[in-house]
């Protein structure tokens, strides 16, 4: 393991020259706006992770370069020079056997892809979970789109359970789920006693005729003695006739229905047939009943999915042994130490603390960190350098200089 001992720079973007010594101690690097204080700290890192600028050598200028010697005594040296022609470089390596060309591996050894704290901290909640996984070597994607499925079923079925017990009415239990058809056979009895009622109508009122005609014969025979005869006989044929139709309507099957009776029969059909609509609206109460409970049993199932999604989520989060201590998930965003990871919640030295051990997972064989912190006051500021110190990282503090001055650096802690 290794940190930066030295950086000399010369005709890089805005500076002319410049040149500090670290000591692999962690260190304050101060300058006015454009003066380069982050090309100072940073640019050769960014040119060995493939970084370009569109602009290298200082105006006026034809060539410079970037060499950092590292706590190990190995120096990277960056040369540059353009002469109207084009850019061209050369990146060397030196060690205690002499010089190489500094190939890709070397370059992924000592700084590799890392993490850009001052980035992460303007990033959206969102943004910030999806990096914080990238580091951690997490994939939540699958669950996140089951969490999502299955919350959305239970939003919709929380919906439907709404609905679903709105449509509901009032439920008779004591009420029989099939209708009474008994109805069926005494309105038979009705229809077949009003075809009788009609028969012994009109029977009567045949028989009716005949006495009628009866009574106006006998008036007939003190007029029409010379048809005495005929009439009598015919009178005797209709005294037989009426003699044989009161026998008949005598008989049980001729006995005409009561009207109170057939009252009371429609009555009793009336009611039924209202029993029956009840039982009807009834089962159509136990239809929607049935749905609402079923409704109810998927909603409850869906709940409990995306229960077990989430602890399922947790449960990976918690057996992640690669998430820095403090570090949590919401649906949201990042938490740290139990709170949303923003200014709102978390002091700046913690939110910047959380970020370096972040960008700590990500570092090569040196443990420098660079990040700009002009946000910082200085009691956060020294939170955060007597972190860094426990946890044995060199950090490359970059604040602005209000006055405009040049490039200058303070060496905070000059224990290795």
């Amino acid at each position: 393991m290794s940190k930066i001992q030295r950086i000399s720079v010369q005709n890089l973007k805005s500076i002319g020259k410049a040149e500090a010594t670290f000591n692999g101690c962690t260190a304050i690097v101060t300058a006015g706006n454009g003066k380069g204080k982050t090309s100072f700290l940073r640019q050769l890192i960014d040119r060995m992770r493939s970084i370009k600028a569109d602009r290298i050598v200082k105006e006026n200028n034809t060539d410079g370069f970037y060499e950092m010697e590292l706590t190990t005594g190995e120096k990277i040296r960056w040369e540059f020079e353009d002469k109207g022609k084009g850019l061209k470089e050369k990146m060397i390596f030196i060690d205690g056997k002499g010089q190489q060309k500094l190939t890709k591996d070397m370059c992924e050894y000592f700084f590799p892809k890392g993490f850009d704290i001052d980035k992460f901290l303007e990033q959206t909640p969102a943004e910030q979970r999806k990096q914080v996984y990238k580091i951690c070597g997490i994939n939540f994607e699958d669950i996140d789109k089951l969490i999502a499925e299955a919350v959305e079923n239970r939003k919709y079925l929380n919906k439907k359970v709404t609905e679903d017990y709105a449509r509901l009415g009032t439920l008779d239990k004591n009420l029989p789920d099939q209708e009474d058809k008994s109805w069926e056979t005494i309105q038979e009895k009705i229809n077949r006693a009003g075809e009788l009622n009609a028969k012994i109508d009109s029977f009567e009122y045949k028989l009716s005729e005949k006495k009628n005609k009866l009574a106006e014969n006998k008036n007939l025979i003190e007029q029409l003695r010379d048809e005495i005869k005929s009439l009598e006989d015919q009178n005797m044929q209709l005294e037989t006739d009426i003699d044989k139709g009161e026998a008949a309507l005598k008989l049980p099957q001729w006995k005409k229905a009561v009207d109170s009776d057939l009252t009371a029969m429609k009555k009793e059909v009336e009611t039924i047939k209202n029993k029956n609509k009840l039982i009807e609206k009834n089962n159509e109460q136990r239809i929607l009943y049935k749905e609402y409970d079923k409704t109810v049993e998927n909603r409850n199932a869906a709940h409990s999915e995306v229960e077990r999604l989430e602890k399922e989520k947790i449960d990976a989060i918690t057996n992640c042994h690669t998430l820095p201590e403090g570090f949590g998930f919401t649906s949201d965003g990042v938490t740290y130490n139990g709170y949303p990871f923003e200014k709102q919640s978390l002091s700046l030295s913690a939110i910047y603390i959380a970020a370096l051990k972040l960008a700590s997972l990500s570092l090569g064989e040196v443990k420098a960190i660079h990040f700009e912190a002009s946000a910082l006051d200085k009691k956060s500021l020294h939170e955060i350098e007597k972190w860094a110190k426990s946890n044995d990282l060199q950090l490359l503090i970059e604040r602005p200089d209000f006055e405009g001055g040049e490039i200058e650096y303070h060496i905070v802690d000059e224990t290795k």
